[in-house]
């Protein structure tokens, strides 16, 4: 159940809906505007409020207006508050647990027996629109936005507005990861008056994973994405999502879909064609208001779900993206400094961005309103079709129950296999499981063995049923991906994808499914009601083990890789510290350390880190010899050294290692793999492949493939598998990886350096290959 911050007795939110209902004018002076509440305006004067004062002023507002509730739905990474507002009329909010049950009718068609329900139902229901903000935390203006929006819909006089209170129930959340408000102001403020002002801050602003807090939405590690899944998602199903954030500074001022193509072909195209009418109309609406700078169907693709989840449940993502400033200062763009992207040139017009922006100055202040605007032009628009948007709802939700032509009947989970170093089996099936659950899937264990298409399915397997509501979501991430390949022209180099290609969470899980084209017998199954228990993440000779203490680099330019590979020491209790550039140049490795991890880091950042002129010098700078000089000493000591992915050739390079990197000097239209799932075969009697099986799958992006100079002394652990290579996603040309080493140990001096081509880690979703990573820590024997 949620906390709840805010609650007045029903018969006292009923006699003020009366008389506030009467005199809108008078609610509206007796709810305090932000600025008022926080005793300053945030985006007039360029200054960030702290995440206590942001609650504080929603407490008001909810305090004060009979149309404002304010929950708590949990505790984020770090113990914060994370909150949601929920803003409607006082009527709607009166019968808000029955408008709930309403929704959830509606979510289902499977409890809808006639049209005539369905349209009673409708008539009854209302639409939820769902605003989030703050998940990148140095997109600064999204909780301010946020602030605005909820003061404005709540006390605005307005038949517009009145008329998105009625026919809406807004759900707000303000700061999706509340963690990172305080620290951004902290940065931002030390940076007044210096040359870095409202530069990246030199950490990661979610404790662990950073930006890609925003592509964990189909896997579910963080707690934030969690409670959001779980108290949001599936408690009120939205119909809209309204996704507040930022982009660079030097392009359009704004992005609102339609989507660019590949969309993933288990969206539904019902809410591929609304998202494109409805963000056609909210262009159409901010240049109404003398808005430029608007753009459609340009930069962002709707192809993985790890940003989209609410398209996989009958809804609706509306990415708003803003440009940014230098995080609340001004900035100052000239016409010719505008850069072009996908699909749009900001500085000439076109169909999807018919007004350019003239160039300027731009601030905090444009940024929340357009943000404001575009957040306001949504409801709007989406309050005056409510009973369409629900009835497609409902239709989206029917197909899926009906089941696709290009699905199969349902899919099978075997039993876990045990194994390996750790429980891999049994920990990746329950995890799979897990994610299915929290996504609203319903999954069925086999009490019995069956026949299906001529084998056996055993006993304890978990069936995924394709005829659901969210069965959508089960196919998208149970399937694999066949990214359609892009290019910038016939012949030339591929276009690159917005994000990566592939999210298979079978092959990254290490895992077999299989989808069965006839349906399994209903007497053999039970409904879970619960995921399966998973085993204690644990790793032998390593969690806990004080013999052992693993230094991992920490760059002051922040790599979400870095914060994934934290985030898998600590859930796996891996004995670890951080490394700075300054405790690198101490130099004594060997007296704290057992082995050092980079993680997948662009060579050009290993080396040069950040410009002294976009940092103050203590967080300036990268690896140089003496750090290099230091790394070496500490492998030669008898030290192991393990880089992960694109760190791989600053090691080869800075130890001089007699190893290459076949792929170096390919270009893109040579070689391309934009985060896909290839094929590996495994020498299991090596040390570090020990416990896995003969072949998998892993994760490359960004890789390597190694072979030896003449002379050297390398073992290879792992190769990319001949044939077929590509699992999942996309690849330009397979055929120069194909059987060569992915991963390698290489003997130096007293000590060894691991070289990964692939990301064994890979967001925290790379099961499968946890245990090469795991075996390469453990201390030698």
């Amino acid at each position: 159940m949620f906390e709840r911050t805010v609650h007045r007795p029903l018969l006292l939110l009923g006699l003020l809906a009366g008389v506030l209902a009467a005199s809108p004018v008078l609610h509206a002076q007796q709810v305090r505007r932000p600025a008022e509440v926080l005793g300053y305006d945030p985006a007039a004067t360029a200054r960030l409020p702290a995440w206590r004062e942001m609650l504080f002023f929603f407490e008001a507002l909810a305090e004060a207006s009979p149309r404002v509730r304010l929950d708590t739905l949990g505790r984020s990474t770090l113990d914060a508050p994370l909150v949601m507002v929920t803003v409607s009329s006082e009527q709607n909010l009166a019968r808000l647990d029955e408008l709930r049950q309403v929704q959830a009718r509606l979510a289902d068609p499977r409890r809808i027996d006639s049209d005539a329900v369905r349209d009673s139902l409708i008539e009854l229901g209302r639409l939820i629109v769902l605003v989030t903000a703050g998940t990148h935390s140095t997109e600064v203006g999204g909780p301010l936005a946020a602030m605005r929006l909820a003061y404005q819909v709540a006390t605005l006089p307005t038949p517009r507005a009145a008329r998105i209170r009625d026919e809406v129930i807004l759900l707000i959340v303000p700061a999706v990861n509340p963690d990172g408000i305080d620290p951004v102001k902290q940065w931002y403020e030390s940076t007044l008056g210096t040359p870095w002002l409202g530069s990246e801050p030199p950490f990661l602003y979610h404790h662990y994973v950073g930006h890609d807090l925003n592509r964990d939405w189909y896997a579910f590690t963080q707690k934030e994405t969690q409670l959001l899944v779980g108290r949001v998602f599936q408690r009120w199903h939205p119909q809209i999502h309204h996704d507040l954030h930022q982009q660079e500074p030097t392009g359009a001022r704004y992005f609102i879909p339609p989507w660019l193509d590949p969309v993933e072909p288990n969206v539904d195209p019902l809410l591929i064609t609304a998202a494109t009418s409805l963000g056609t109309r909210v262009q159409w609406s901010m240049l109404e208001e003398g808005r430029t700078g608007v753009a459609v169907a340009a930069l962002y693709d709707a192809w993985s779900p790890a940003r989209s989840y609410v398209h996989y449940h009958a809804g609706v993502r509306m990415l708003a993206e803003t440009a940014s400033a230098r995080l609340a200062a001004p900035i100052e763009v000239a016409p010719e400094d505008l850069v072009p992207g996908a699909n749009v040139d900001p500085r000439v017009s076109s169909w999807n961005y018919p007004v350019p922006w003239p160039g300027g100055r731009w601030d905090l202040a444009d940024i929340v309103g357009y943000m404001q605007s575009g957040a306001m032009a949504t409801l709007g628009i989406a309050a005056s079709e409510r009973a369409t948007w629900l009835r497609n709802f409902v239709r989206v939700g029917r197909r899926a129950s009906e089941g696709w032509d290009a699905w199969p009947e349902a899919w099978v989970i075997p039993p876990p296999v045990h194994d390996g170093p750790v429980p891999l089996g049994e920990t990746a099936v329950a995890e799979l499981v897990r994610i299915l659950r929290t996504a609203g899937v319903e999954v069925r264990r086999a009490t019995d063995a069956f026949t299906a298409e001529g084998r056996t399915i055993p006993a304890g397997s978990f069936i995924v049923d394709m005829h659901q509501p969210y069965a959508a979501f089960a196919q998208a991430v149970l399937a694999r991906q066949a990214y359609p390949p892009q290019r910038q022209h016939e012949g030339g180099p591929p276009t690159p994808p917005y994000d990566v290609t592939a999210h298979n969470l079978p092959l990254l899980f290490g895992l077999s499914t299989i989808p069965i084209h006839e349906a399994p017998p209903v007497g053999v199954m039970e409904l879970l009601t619960a995921p399966p228990p998973s085993p204690p993440r644990r790793v032998a000779d390593l969690s806990g083990d004080p013999a052992v203490m693993v230094g991992l680099y920490r760059p002051w330019l922040p790599s979400p890789d870095e914060g994934w590979t934290r985030w898998l020491f600590d859930t796996y209790a891996v004995p670890y510290a951080s490394l700075t550039n300054d405790d690198i140049a101490r130099g004594g490795l060997l007296r704290e350390f057992t082995a050092l991890v980079i993680p997948s880091i662009e060579p050009a950042i290993l080396r040069f880190g950040r410009s002294a002129g976009d940092a103050p010098p203590e967080f300036a700078g990268g690896l140089s010899l003496d750090h290099v000089a230091h790394l070496r000493e500490f492998v030669e000591g008898g030290g192991t050294l393990v880089a992960l992915g694109a760190a791989a050739d600053f090691v080869i390079e800075a130890l001089d290692l007699p190893v290459e990197d076949f792929l170096d000097g390919l270009s893109p239209a040579d070689f391309y793999a934009p985060g896909s799932q290839v094929g590996l075969t495994v020498d299991t009697t090596t040390t570090v492949g020990a416990g896995m099986p003969s072949t998998t799958a892993a994760w490359m992006e960004n890789g390597g493939a190694f072979r030896v100079r003449r002379g050297g002394d390398m073992r290879v652990v792992a190769r990319y598998a001949e044939s077929p290579l590509m699992r999942s996603g996309w690849v330009v040309g397979e055929s120069w990886i194909a059987g060569r080493p992915a991963v390698v140990e290489v003997a130096r001096g007293g000590g060894r350096v691991v070289l990964f081509g692939i990301r064994p880690q890979y967001r925290g979703q790379a099961l499968g290959t946890y245990p090469l990573l795991f075996n390469s820590l453990k201390r030698r024997r």
